[in-house]
């Protein structure tokens, strides 16, 4: 036999093979093995530690191309086709380029020879590891989803900052360290704090990210606040999203944060490479749909409930304080979105040169900011005061007609009553005050016996002993139930309530103060009028400048802006705007059943769904 001079291909798929050694090392001996008992020669044993053979773009290979295409290399030798390359068509591509350069490609375990039936041979045998990649990785997909299923975590690539995996790595334990961070953040967001302020704070005293750097992210801290694994779920809330086989599993007083799995999916779209010549993989991320997601309750974070709640709704709803020559955008910051694609809206500001009444102000899309460019999103700017006029049009005549929201506070009273056995119970408070009464008869008929000689000295005192710790257990169950009786009480009344408020909201909302163009001086409060008494005379009264009366204008309108806000809030408006204008309104929680399409540029009820302008 001919000798040929020969290089030797060796490849792992992944990063813990690598790590390893698991198989690179054997491939490569039995590789030199083979070709010392064929009488060839070995240049170089070049190897692909932790690439994917569905791709070309590896580093080894690469390497081993850029050797056939120098010359004088004879032969290319794998110990298995799939060490190659999984992809048929990729096969025959390498084939076909060694040839050109006088290279035979081969793999010990080749089906066929060099003929065109040969060649068919191989196609097959590449058409069948790839068939057998694609069983694997969905055997794979299916015991990850039963896995999920039976409340077991699939360990993930990153655990999330607070959380350490347990010794079977199928469960989250608690980071005690990272997770009082968390708590932090909560607390700091829940009393006002802006994320940027949030993000100074942990630098200045040099809290380590969640990659261990010194500087944090704002996209991190608001990931943490909306992650539901740091939101306390109550046992019921948590039941209900959980396999049943798994809620058996949970213990009633306790809260549970929740992780989803399944929720998230990634496509390789191809592969870039780096200035060191490694590649990476270029992914395209999407969410599955909800009914996809698969909950697992996972250990409480620690943050109160009142505490997380008022974070997220600090953090929806955080506005920057008005400035000259700012607006506040109102549908920004998840209310409006784009209908053509999905994203968001926000606000972009035009000043044209030598306008003289200000500039103009439009709503669009995000991703034709991002993109540079109408090729980015079909969608059309919308000027924001009509957009925004007419989503406030739509939640005044909603509030005006309020049977929805009256029907939403009477079924959250009811999922409260029924989801709270101490609600329940709460009118047990009664004979549990008579049962305290009654202790203190019973202590009281110990000591006499006791006196009497009846029972010893040690008797009583071990008697007195289980008084007592019946006394605190009452008195701890009473505070309870007295908590319970009075939040009761605000149950039963809160439909009235809400009633009485609903008449006056949309004054409340939609009011604006009169702004003058003059301001009354008062007079300087001194000993002799320590009151500041004045006579009203033309001298008290001062005119504004325009640049004051423009001011005062502009903080009345984010202010009546940051009511509406606050009311899309409550409502849980989300407004899905056309390329014609057309608009889409929905109210109802996110990831609930929604109330309905509800357009508001019609004059009648807000219930029809036709909504071109």
């Amino acid at each position: 036999m001919t000798s040929l001079k020969a290089i030797v291909y060796t490849r792992v798929s992944t990063d813990e093979q690598a790590r390893s050694g698991y198989s690179i090392a054997e491939q490569g001996e039995a590789l030199r093995i083979w070709c010392t008992e064929n009488g060839h020669e070995v240049l170089e044993v070049v190897r692909d530690e932790g690439h994917s053979g569905a791709y070309l773009e590896r580093p080894g290979l690469d390497r081993v191309r850029d050797l056939v295409e120098a010359g004088g290399v004879s032969l290319v030798i794998a110990q298995d086709a799939d060490r190659l390359t999984r992809e048929p068509g990729h096969r025959a591509l390498l084939d076909e380029e060694f040839e050109r350069f006088g290279t035979r490609l081969i793999a010990l375990d080749d089906w066929g020879d060099d003929s065109h039936e040969g060649q068919l041979l191989k196609f097959l045998k590449g058409w069948v590891s790839k068939g057998e990649r694609l069983k694997i990785a969905e055997r794979t997909r299916r015991g990850r989803r039963q896995k999920a299923k039976q409340g077991l975590l699939v360990a993930p690539s990153t655990v999330p900052y607070g959380f350490q995996l347990n010794e079977a790595r199928d469960a989250y334990l608690v980071e005690e360290v990272q997770m009082a961070t968390v708590r932090r953040v909560f607390q700091m967001v829940a009393n006002g704090a802006g994320l940027y302020q949030v993000k100074r704070t942990l630098e200045a005293e040099a809290v380590p990210s969640p990659s261990g750097g010194r500087h944090w992210s704002r996209s991190t801290l608001r990931t943490f606040v909306r992650k539901d694994a740091y939101f306390p779920h109550t046992f019921d809330e948590t039941s209900a999203l959980v396999a049943p086989e798994v809620a058996a599993g949970l213990d009633p007083e306790r809260s549970y944060g929740v992780a989803w799995a399944s929720r998230h999916g990634w496509r390789v779209l191809g592969r870039k490479r780096r200035a060191d010549g490694t590649y990476r993989d270029v992914r395209e991320h999407t969410e599955k749909p909800r009914e996809e997601w698969i909950a697992l309750p996972v250990p409480d974070a620690g943050v109160p409930r009142e505490v997380a709640e008022r974070a997220r709704r600090n953090m929806e709803l955080r506005l920057p304080a008005p400035k000259a020559g700012k607006r506040l955008w109102e549908l920004s910051g998840g209310f409006a979105a784009c209908a053509e694609c999905g994203r968001g809206l926000s606000g972009h500001t035009v000043a044209p040169k030598g306008r003289k009444r200000g500039s103009y102000h439009y709503y669009l899309c995000t991703r034709k900011v991002e993109e540079k460019g109408r090729w980015g999103c079909p969608n059309r700017n919308h000027r924001a005061e009509d957009l925004e006029e007419r989503v406030r049009n739509f939640a005044l005549r909603l509030i005006e007609n309020p049977d929805t929201l009256r029907e939403e506070i009477e079924q959250q009273v009811r999922t409260e009553q029924e989801g709270k056995p101490w609600l329940r119970d709460a009118r047990e408070a009664a004979s549990t005050r008579e049962r305290l009464a009654k202790l203190e008869i019973v202590a009281d008929n110990y000591r006499d016996q006791q006196a009497e000689g009846l029972i010893t000295m040690a008797k009583l005192h071990e008697k007195l002993d289980g008084v007592r710790v019946e006394r605190e257990d009452l008195e701890a169950r009473l505070a309870m139930l007295a908590e319970g009786e009075s939040r009761v009480r605000e149950l039963e009344e809160l439909p009235q309530l809400v009633e009485e408020y609903l008449r006056d909201l949309p004054y409340l909302v939609d009011k604006m103060p009169v702004i003058r163009e003059y301001e009354t001086v008062g007079a300087e409060r001194t000993q002799e009028n320590p009151l500041g008494i004045y006579t009203l005379a033309p001298e008290r009264i001062r005119s504004l400048s325009e640049e004051e009366v423009a001011s005062r204008r502009r903080a009345a309108e984010a202010a009546r802006g940051a009511r509406f806000r606050e009311l899309y809030a409550m409502l849980g408006l989300r407004a899905a705007v056309h390329a014609d204008g057309g608009l889409d309104i929905t109210v109802g929680p996110p990831g609930e059943a929604t109330k309905g399409v509800m357009p508001c540029d019609v004059s009648s009820s807000p219930s029809t769904t036709s909504t071109p302008t």
